[in-house]
């Protein structure tokens, strides 16, 4: 029985023809997905975003633009009383990126839970996120106008169009440049 909210709160994060992605170990697993985090109680969403942005990246990001939230149920894949909502933010980072980027996925320091890497959008694919909800490119693509507009990389160029498309046997999302 769902007994309570977890709400999530997301980074989509460019530079040029990349999306930032985080890798984690979460208890015993791999994971792929966006920056973020969960909203703790008395915060705000945007309030959320940010201290996500510090607490991970240890670095502040800039204009964050609201891009999705889920509107269906979402069960959560690590308590099965929770109620999972997601709200993804387009947002840059304040000035060059100040953190460790790897090209390898996984690739954790010693004592060290998460990674990031940036992958080439015309890669990137939603079986590459762990948490990507198929539902969201799917039966609720009419509410995702404002992901067809293009995102900004951290210097504010104009250089990446997300789309979702419809693919067989499900819709799937879709990353150009």
């Amino acid at each position: 029985m769902i007994d309570r909210f977890n709400i999530r709160v997301y980074m989509l994060i460019l530079d040029e023809d990349k999306i930032l992605v985080s890798d984690e170990v979460i208890r015993v697993g791999h994971y792929t997905k966006f920056p973020g985090g969960g909203l703790e109680y008395g915060e705000g969403l945007l309030d959320c975003l940010h201290r996500e942005a510090l607490e991970e990246l240890g670095q502040a990001i800039v204009e964050p633009i609201h891009l999705y939230t889920t509107d269906f149920f979402q069960q959560s894949a690590f308590r099965a009383e929770d109620q999972i909502v997601s709200v993804y933010y387009r947002c840059q980072l304040e000035g060059q990126p100040e953190f460790r980027i790897s090209n390898i996925m996984h690739d954790f320091l010693p004592g060290k839970r998460q990674s990031f890497r940036w992958v080439k959008l015309n890669e990137l694919k939603e079986e590459d996120l762990s948490y990507f909800n198929r539902q969201e490119g799917s039966r609720y693509s009419s509410n995702l106008k404002d992901l067809s507009k293009p995102l900004l990389n951290h210097a504010g160029n104009n250089l990446v169009k997300v789309s979702w498309v419809q693919s067989s046997p499900r819709n799937s999302i879709e990353f150009s440049a």
